[in-house]
């Protein structure tokens, strides 16, 4: 039979560098444990060989940056992380490569302007958020850039909304 996994163990713990294979005996994912805790690079591949995430780990949790791939080679997801949770810049872009979403994140939460794009590049959407919930101005575009719709929230209620072109 076709090999499908390599690990390996110090004192019953994951240790070292752990690799899994598809049927196909294209590598499938390569992680690094330290103390049975991932460590450094993990990486993920699609069947067709082409890489799927890469994703940085500190003593079990993520750190730094991870990236996300579509199945066709495009950029999924850019996300960065400290102590395990969000923090920075968050990016996500449609199979077309065109962008999605760009959000801000401090200490796991929302922070700061959300923007959403609709498929064709034109903008959807602009949130500002404050501790994880929306605050202040969230204004929104149909798919043409118009019709405009204004709404402000406060601690993450809506307290009023303005409809225009």
């Amino acid at each position: 039979g076709k090999k499908v996994q390599e690990t390996h163990y110090l004192n019953g713990k994951l240790e070292g560098l752990a690799i899994f294979w598809y049927g196909n005996g294209k590598k499938k994912q390569e992680t690094h444990y330290l103390n049975g805790k991932e460590e450094g690079l993990e990486t993920f591949w699609y069947g067709n060989g082409k890489k799927k995430e890469e994703i940085h780990y500190l003593n079990g949790n993520r750190e730094g940056l991870a990236i996300f791939w579509y199945g066709n080679g495009k950029k999924l997801q850019e996300s960065h992380y400290l102590n395990g949770k969000e923090e920075g810049l968050e990016t996500f872009w449609y199979g077309n490569g065109k962008k999605k979403e760009e959000i801000h994140y401090l200490n796991g939460n929302r922070e700061g302007l959300a923007t959403f794009w609709y498929g064709n590049g034109k903008k959807k959407q602009e949130t500002h958020y404050l501790n994880g919930k929306e605050e202040g101005l969230s204004t929104n575009w149909d798919e043409n850039g118009k019709n405009r719709r204004e709404s402000h929230f406060k601690n993450g209620i809506e307290s009023g909304m303005k409809m225009g072109n």
